[in-house]
């Protein structure tokens, strides 16, 4: 019977005979059992540690890598390649760059093929023949070593970095770690991009990582500011890790900079590898030629207002490269659509006909589940009806609203966890107040927030950039500069605090980070002019405030915290204010044939609709038109007037006092009974309709209702669940109160806020919610119409 080989490469036996022998063939003036090898060894460059397995790059390339000793100091490094196969300078190279990174150096370079030896200086990289091979011609080899110079060293890595996949993945993975650590803040220092342990996956990264893996070569990751852009790089970078043939390098661009002298500068800074800008564009061709293994360059905080930066994109994508480079560039949804299109906009760009474009926008329902349990690893879950947030599902509101607690709840007991608000509530601008108490980041955001105020007033902005920055905290570069000097602008700038862009109608913005700092000012001011103005004439007054909300972003939280923090100032303000907006409740106007109305979708910017009579409505975004049917329903209605009510909707949620006509009088309560009888879904406009949507019940002649297996998604349910939760028996008059209102809208929401109360940890709080339930709510909603067919 015939037997057949079935090991193909080298086995760990057959690597160490040939090892002993090419020892023994190289050094016969040694003692064999002098000299003791290694097929897995380490260097630095700079504060990384790269390991090499010589064992394991033996099977993969027919040459092994080994480092020789003779005692405790390296003797050479060996390149050992199997038998038969012919020794060529590029043995000559890796060997010698192996030999000069090591820490100490080895003196000589051993290339043999069993057959075939040659000895390379690791100092000159010239060939060593020595009158005869000798301890004595050793030596003076070894002190001719100790001369090597810096030079040699910037050669050895450079060799490394180009031809050695183990070693430049291993180090390009290593970089990458080391910038993010340097960007990483902790949850108390949201300023930085990335928080640790807080990291949401996207399907985004899931769809780079499968468009870099079919070989293209420049993707282009779009969203508006504040998406999770950067993110989804450090997420790309953390799954490649994972995956043998990708290695992801991240690198901050900056501003001014351009990609490769952003890339030569991370490379120096964090390998001790000083490149030039053109040096690190030789190492990206020479990487990007290795087609086993692939290199994605992820740009983030990019200057595309530069052309350098968009000729360096241009370059980086073309076929000078080869298809071991992937580029990944982070770009704002308004740059984007920028550099796709020639400067006349009438056709692709280079950039447009290569590019992959992937979309970043709020998380949608399953990465939004998955926000969910990120969350809760940390013991941190959402109240029902967070499902139905519109910002809720932006990260930074969920990093925000968590972050204060984190620390918390981290630091109790295990069996605890702690449940956040479905809305968005003035928790958020608490938090930041007491996050946020450095006095000179506060003044400067003092200023910003007045930049923010001005634009607001000015009408002739361009429509996109007013509609945008009604969901975007975003002012012109022109109008800060009035509130800032240029080193203060600066400052901001490189801190991350603002972000610089060429907005779609050519306008030159800032992009405001840390907005819930900037709410917190934005209520300050609004509060300095609250008094004066109330005291002026108080209807006016009202206008302002609801105006003001109608025009910010979270407007409404903003504009309650702002009529609390006038409350609490000397002087009192008068409750004329809180009888005007008590007095101007929301109202439903129906849409009429022939309306026409402009809002701003992120990602999409300014879309206008004109509503026909045939109950269809006309589309037009960036100049082409779409018909959309509107169904039975036909044409929605709008409302005028909702801000005044959801202003008290937020205000109400903490408790407060006021002078009145009575003297003295906690007004929180009030505010709820009236607020609560608003008889259509109170919430803000505007947003993602399908993310919004919620079950609700149409009841004729009484109005629109929240059904209760939708959580608590209004303002004013929450407000109202906080009360009763607060307050406890307490509150069983004002139940008593709001039955006898006759109201079903606010027996609705009560019904909400009591259910979510009875399931409380609180054991007597839930036993007295539940009373209230079974006692008094339920029996009073036997006097309207029936919601659910078992009477519930």
């Amino acid at each position: 019977m015939t037997a057949k080989k079935l090991t193909i490469s080298p086995t760990e036996a057959d690597l160490e005979a040939e090892i002993h022998h090419a020892i023994a063939l190289a050094f016969p003036w040694l003692p064999a059992e002098s000299i003791r090898h290694q097929t897995k060894f380490s260097f630095t460059f700079g504060r990384k540690k790269i390991d090499v397995d010589g064992a394991e790059a033996s099977r993969a390339e027919a040459r092994s890598d080994i480092v020789l000793y003779n005692g405790d100091r390296p003797l050479a490094v060996l390149e050992l390649k199997r038998a038969g196969v012919p020794l060529t300078p590029d043995d000559d190279a890796q060997g010698l760059s192996y030999a000069r990174v090591l820490n100490p150096s080895s003196p000589l370079v051993v290339v043999t093929n069993g057959t075939d030896l040659h000895f390379v200086e690791t100092h000159s990289g010239k060939r060593w023949q020595p009158a005869e091979r000798s301890e004595q011609a050793f030596q003076a080899l070894v002190a001719s070593a100790a001369r090597v110079a810096a030079a040699d060293m910037k050669h050895a890595i450079e060799t490394l970095m180009g031809t050695n996949a183990v070693v430049w993945m291993q180090a390009v993975r290593h970089t990458t770690a080391e910038t993010m650590d340097e960007i990483t803040a902790s949850w108390d220092e949201p300023a930085r991009p990335f928080a640790r342990g807080f990291l949401i996956p996207r399907k985004a990264a899931a769809q780079v990582l499968r468009r870099a893996a079919e070989g293209a070569k420049l993707i282009l990751v779009e969203g508006s500011p504040l998406a999770g852009k950067s993110n989804v790089l450090r997420e790309i970078s953390l799954r490649s890790e994972q995956l043998n043939e990708f290695a992801t390098l991240y690198v901050e661009a900056g501003v001014g900079g351009g990609i490769l002298q952003s890339l030569a500068d991370t490379l120096a800074r964090s390998l001790a590898w000083p490149v030039t800008r053109e040096e690190a564009r030789s190492w990206l061709m020479r990487v990007s030629q290795l087609s086993e293994h692939r290199l994605l360059l992820a740009i983030d905080s990019l200057d595309t207002g530069n052309n350098d930066t968009r000729r360096e994109i241009e370059d980086l994508s073309s076929t000078t490269f080869g298809p071991g480079l992937s580029l990944i560039v982070a770009v704002d949804d308004s740059t984007a659509e920028r550099i796709v299109a020639t400067t006349n906009g009438l056709s692709e760009s280079a950039i447009g006909r290569r590019a992959q474009r992937i979309k970043v926008g709020p998380l949608d329902d399953l990465e939004f589940q998955i926000a969910q349990r990120v969350l809760w690893r940390h013991r941190i879950g959402l109240m029902h009806g967070a499902q139905a947030t519109p910002e809720f599902r932006q990260p930074w509101v969920l990093r925000a609203i968590s972050a204060p607690v984190l620390e918390r709840i981290e630091e109790a007991d295990p069996s605890l966890a702690v449940a956040l608000p479905s809305l968005l509530s003035l928790d958020l601008i608490r938090h930041a107040r007491e996050r946020f108490a450095d006095p000179e980041l506060r003044r400067l955001f003092k200023a910003i927030a007045k930049a923010l105020l001005a634009d607001t007033k000015d009408q002739q902005r361009d429509a996109s950039l007013r509609l945008e920055s009604l969901e975007i905290n975003v002012v012109r570069r022109e109008t800060l500069r009035q509130h800032v000097d240029a080193t203060e602008l600066t400052w901001l700038i490189d801190r991350g605090f603002v972000k610089p862009a060429i907005h779609a109608s050519g306008d030159a913005v800032l992009f405001i980070r840390l907005p819930e700092l900037l709410a917190s000012e934005l209520a300050r001011l609004l509060a300095d002019e609250l008094a004066p103005l109330v005291q002026a004439d108080a209807q006016d007054a009202a206008t302002w405030i609801a105006g003001a909300a109608s025009n910010l972003p979270i407007g409404d939280v903003i504009a309650a915290q702002a009529i609390f923090d006038a409350v609490h100032r000397p002087g009192s303000l008068s409750f004329d204010l809180i009888r005007i907006l008590l007095e101007t409740p929301p109202e439903r106007q129906p849409v009429s044939p022939g309306g026409r109305f402009a809002t701003h979708f992120p990602g999409v910017g300014l879309v206008e609709l004109v509503f026909k009579e045939d109950g269809t409505a006309v589309v037009d975004i960036d100049g082409q038109l779409h018909t959309i049917d509107l169904g039975e329903d036909g044409m929605s209605d709008t409302y005028a007037n909702i801000h005044q009510w959801l202003i008290l909707s937020h205000l109400a949620a903490v408790p407060f006092a006021m002078e009145t006509l009575d003297g003295l009088q906690r007004v929180d309560p009030g505010i709820l009974l009236v607020v609560g009888t608003a008889d259509i879904v109170l919430r803000k406009p505007g947003g993602d309709q399908e993310m919004r949507a919620a079950p609700t019940h149409e009841l004729p002649g009484i109005g629109s209702m929240v059904c209760h297996e939708a959580g608590i998604i209004e303002p004013i349910t929450l407000s109202i669940f906080r009360y009763l939760t607060r307050d406890g028996a307490a509150a069983s008059d004002w139940i008593d109160a709001a039955i006898a209102a006759d109201s079903m809208p606010l027996l609705g929401r009560i019904h909400i806020a009591l259910l979510h109360a009875s399931s409380s940890a609180n054991e007597a709080l839930a036993r007295w919610a539940g009373e209230m339930l079974t006692l008094k709510v339920l029996p009073a909603f036997k006097l309207f119409p029936v919601l659910h067919g078992d009477g519930a």
